[in-house]
């Protein structure tokens, strides 16, 4: 029950940036960072979740690859944001 809270709100909090990234006007498009407006990358990494010693493993990548697949970011990118959203014991793993 807890761990889909979570993903509730973690779901209606990145449909509420998508929303708010909507209804900016004009924004130019740089493919530069994959697809990616440059001033959104920004905004993507404070949308992804983190993952806490407590995070359901599942539950965190469904999460992190619905907010990269939302903000049009190329799969062969989404390497570039995963380190700063794992937990330590994760990274030591994630790092070899």
């Amino acid at each position: 029950m807890k761990f889909a809270l979570q993903r509730q709100a973690e779901r209606e909090r990145i449909e509420m940036q998508l929303q708010a990234n909507r209804e900016r006007p004009n924004v130019t498009h740089n493919a530069g960072f994959g697809g990616a407006r440059t001033n959104d990358v920004a905004s993507v990494q404070k949308l992804l979740p983190f993952m806490h010693d407590t995070t359901e493993l599942l539950a965190f990548f469904n999460g992190f690859e619905r907010a990269l697949e939302m903000h049009n970011v190329e799969r062969v990118s989404w390497g570039k944001f995963l380190p700063s959203q794992l937990n330590t014991k994760t990274l030591k793993a994630f790092g070899g």
